[in-house]
């Protein structure tokens, strides 16, 4: 208690408290499962989704909704897609702009196919196929089936140290290492009354200990004396 009470002190001067919380302590403590990603590589860079944010190597781009389900280059940079919309990320892995099924988007979702051929954009959902050269001015095509193209995705396991950084940006979101200290401190993270009990009990049972230790120092003090008087 009082090395969590020093640190509390100090939270205002130490940037580590404000840093999430180990996801293993946070399933372990709080019962908080590490969020689902999902993943894909393309030329090398690793793109992912998780509950509803889109990552770069483990680095935060934007918010999409939808299941992730390709990569294709783009003369502006790159162009994810999910089953509910796409996103155009720069050529610097920097977000531009997010565009919606229903709404930028005229086709209803969920989308199933994306083809960039020659500057123009081609999306297929099952109430058929639209194209744009701007991105911003959609025309319906007929007669592009858009034919399944040979992958230059793979899905794969995501490198831990990308996944490790989309945890804690996740997690970030509720538990940090101040908030942790805090109920360690309090006795909520012990489990309700019994953990106030616990932690009110140790405390007593240190000033117990500080004045008996006190008590028994002078006792012998006093001893001491009185022998070397004898």
């Amino acid at each position: 208690m009082t090395f969590t009470g020093i640190l509390l002190v100090r939270s205002d001067r130490s940037e580590t408290l404000d840093r999430p919380l180990n996801p293993s302590l946070a399933e372990w403590f709080y019962g908080i499962a590490p969020p689902l990603i999902e993943s894909l590589c393309y030329k090398g860079e690793w793109f992912s989704l998780s509950e509803k944010s889109l990552f770069l190597d483990g680095r935060p781009l934007g918010t999409i909704e939808g299941q992730l389900l390709d990569v294709k280059d783009h003369p502006m940079g790159l162009i994810v897609l999910t089953d509910q919309a796409l996103a155009l990320i720069s050529k610097e892995g920097e977000w531009v702009d997010r565009l919606q099924v229903g709404q930028t988007i005229p086709l209803e979702a969920p989308l199933k196919a994306l083809k960039v051929e020659g500057g123009s954009v081609f999306l297929r959902s099952l109430s058929g196929v639209v194209e744009s050269q701007d991105l911003l001015n959609w025309k319906m095509v007929k007669g592009e089936s858009l034919s399944r193209e040979e992958e230059s995705i793979a899905r794969g396991l995501l490198p831990n140290g990308f996944r490790q950084n989309i945890e804690r940006c996740k997690l970030g979101q509720t538990i940090t290492w101040e908030r942790f200290l805090l109920d360690l401190h309090s006795g909520r993270l012990l489990g309700g009354k019994l953990g106030l009990i616990l932690v009110e009990l140790s405390a007593w049972g240190l000033v117990l200990l500080t004045f008996s230790g006190l008590y028994i120092w002078f006792f012998k003090m006093r001893l001491t004396e009185k022998k070397s008087l004898e």
